[in-house]
């Protein structure tokens, strides 16, 4: 499977979530995640910003960064791009 997903193409992917008693399927697209009830055509959607700021960050690293996911992901890409061109 590839590791970027195309713009215009959908992941779909059914799991399993405590509390429900079937199993949702989840689709991933490059705008967001769909998650709906098979069978069902209503889907609820929420973009990849809103997701990743709802997220909560762990207890290990910065205080600097703590409560701030999406500046966590910008720190830690940076870092990453960084230690790529110096060649480590």
């Amino acid at each position: 499977m590839p590791t970027h997903l195309k713009q215009g193409a959908t992941l779909r992917r059914t799991v399993s979530v405590p509390g429900l008693s079937e199993a949702v399927i989840v689709a991933l697209t490059t705008e967001g995640m769909y998650v709906r009830a098979a069978g069902s055509r209503v889907a609820l959607f929420h973009n990849w910003v809103a997701i990743i700021s709802a997220l909560r960050t762990p207890g290990n690293i910065p205080s600097f960064l703590a409560d701030r996911p999406m500046d966590l992901l910008r720190h830690y890409q940076h870092k990453s791009k960084r230690r790529i061109q110096k060649g480590d």
